[in-house]
């Protein structure tokens, strides 16, 4: 077993933080949309890194946040934190289940199912898609609600491909809405509709069950209410 001791700190910065969970060893945090989760030659600062480098200084705390789940720079929700490799070690080798909640444009035929589809870039364009080329990737969903063009799906993906969801629902010809990479700019939500609402998964040490939980934020509360109004049995 490798450890990542010596990863570097990331330099504090005080951006506020809305944290969910925390003990010796983790954090759950609520990340915004429009925050990157760690530092980038394109975001070298700035990121949510930064900012849990910040908020354990305050507590007399100094650790690099190593992040077991990452979002991307458009997509809010919950991100899972370790405070040394060793929790990290055991995080990245255990099952955590992660749901999310996305708008899509377009109707998903049939409801509810899997998308079991390799994932990875064309060897023709090098654009991210489903190819056979690319790795395993199975996304389970289920229509909860839908409007005249619209639909408020539940996500799970069972794999963590990069842009798994939005890829996939591309795919099935309902992009996630205001995906500017996968589908059309609406300019309903202003960022793509995605959102980290749950995580499910062991302590690393008590070997409890947690469960966390977050509401959808308010710019997708707002387009649910104007926009998505039958809910679906399925």
């Amino acid at each position: 077993m490798i450890l990542a001791e010596h990863l570097e700190q990331q330099p504090p910065e005080e951006i506020p933080l809305e944290i969910i969970y925390e003990d010796h060893y983790l954090i759950v945090v609520n990340k915004p949309a429009g925050l990157v989760s760690h530092p980038t030659k394109g975001y070298p600062g700035g990121t949510l890194a930064n900012a849990l480098s910040w908020h354990w200084q305050q507590q007399g705390e100094e650790h690099p946040a190593r992040l077991v789940t990452r979002l991307d720079k458009d997509t809010s929700g919950l991100v899972l934190a370790a405070k040394n490799a060793w929790t990290h070690y055991r995080l990245s080798e255990s099952e955590i289940v992660k749901k999310y909640y996305g708008i899509t444009q377009g109707i998903p035929v049939p409801l509810a199912g899997e998308i079991n589809l390799p994932v990875g870039r064309s060897e023709d364009s090098g654009r991210r898609g489903c190819t056979p080329s690319g790795k395993p990737a199975l996304t389970r969903y289920w229509t909860e609600a839908t409007g005249e063009s619209l639909a408020l799906v539940r996500l799970e993906p069972v794999t963590g491909r990069t842009h798994q969801l939005r890829i996939h629902m591309a795919h099935m010809g309902c992009p996630l809405l205001d995906d500017y990479l996968y589908g059309n700019e609406e300019g309903l939500v202003g960022r793509t509709a995605l959102h980290a609402s749950s995580l499910e998964f062991s302590h690393p040490v008590s070997k409890q069950e947690l469960h966390f939980s977050v509401d959808l934020p308010e710019d997708m509360k707002a387009v649910v209410r104007d926009k998505i109004i039958y809910l679906t049995s399925i």
